[in-house]
């Protein structure tokens, strides 16, 4: 920090090593923003439906509090991804349940084991149209909610593409097409939704507020997020630990304001969830199924005219409250 070249350099932890007392995260100093695998986990089980409660994928939405909110850390502390240089791209943890590394040499036995991630009835590729359309659903949810979580977003290259390297999840050694960009087979689709989603990003100061959101609506000069069931019941203590219902949505609050500006819907179910909305006028401004909104709808938004709203299944819907009427 009083170096005069790396003083204003970001330093980046990867905070883990093998040794005793390795796994660091949280607890590198200063300016340090450190890798976080706990979003990692929880975002995939909880779009993959692998018994994360609601508690544990609002907590790594927000920040990651429990590790990063001490010191002089912020919620950009913590860098948000849920497919890194190890592991499974991003198209892959949603198109194999076993990792494939025979290519690699080792007779399978290298890269983690256990890595959440499914195949939804086939193991790799498959022309089943049914098959690839729930694995992109499912894929663009993630990547939708690594791009709007507070935190620093962190994307694999490619991952934006639809990149696979065919269930390799350890392909160091593999300098070849199966770890190269291919940028002649990029989804377009998923192009789409992250320019949207990152669009949106910049747009809305909330959903990069690096300052820890209040703990409850009792401090109203602090910028906050509520939580609310999907009959827009606000979430109990019960609530939070419950694995079986998974849908659930938030509320985004500036500082000092009364009415929510922002409205997010998650429905990780396999199917659509009707869901009761906060006193509005909201629009409808991104929808990471492209059910409702087509994927490149940004700037675009499409206004709500009903109190209930059906998400999609395996979605993830952002509102916005509307300024052409006035709130009731």
């Amino acid at each position: 920090r009083q170096d005069p070249l790396l003083a204003q350099t970001r330093l980046i932890a990867e905070p883990w090593d093998l040794g005793p007392e390795g796994y660091q995260l949280g607890r590198f100093p200063g300016r340090f923003i450190d890798w976080n695998d706990r979003f990692r986990d929880a975002v995939r089980g909880y779009w993959l439906n692998r018994g994360v409660s609601r508690g544990e994928f609002a907590r790594r939405f927000l920040g990651s509090s429990d590790f990063f909110s001490h010191g002089q850390r912020r919620p950009s502390s913590s860098v948000n991804y849920v497919a890194a240089h190890d592991g499974y791209t991003l198209a892959d943890v949603v198109a194999y349940a076993h990792k494939h590394n025979e290519a690699n040499g080792e007779s399978n036995r290298d890269g983690r084991v256990g890595e959440p991630s499914a195949n939804f009835g086939i193991e790799g590729e498959t022309s089943d149209p049914a098959i690839l359309a729930l694995r992109q659903r499912v894929r663009h949810a993630m990547l939708a909610t690594t791009l709007l979580a507070q935190g620093t977003p962190m994307l694999q290259a490619g991952d934006e593409l639809g990149r696979t390297q065919r269930g390799n999840n350890n392909a160091y050694c593999q300098d070849n097409p199966l770890s190269w960009l291919d940028w002649m087979r990029a989804d377009m689709a998923t192009l789409e939704l992250a320019r949207a989603v990152l669009g949106m990003r910049v747009r809305e100061p909330l959903l990069r507020h690096d300052r820890w959101f209040a703990p409850g609506p009792e401090n109203p000069d602090i910028a906050q997020v509520l939580w609310y069931r999907p009959d827009a019941a606000p979430m109990q203590l019960e609530d939070w630990h419950e694995t079986r219902q998974t849908a659930f949505g938030c509320a985004y609050h500036a500082a000092g304001t009364l009415h929510p500006h922002l409205h997010l819907l998650f429905n990780p179910e396999a199917e659509a969830r009707t869901f009761t909305l906060l006193p509005g006028p909201w629009a409808l401004c991104m929808d990471s199924s492209g059910v409702e909104l087509p994927t490149d709808m940004a700037p675009a938004c499409t206004p709500i005219h009903d109190t209930l709203l059906r998400a999609p299944a395996r979605s993830l819907l952002v509102l916005v409250r509307r300024t052409d009427e006035p709130t009731p």
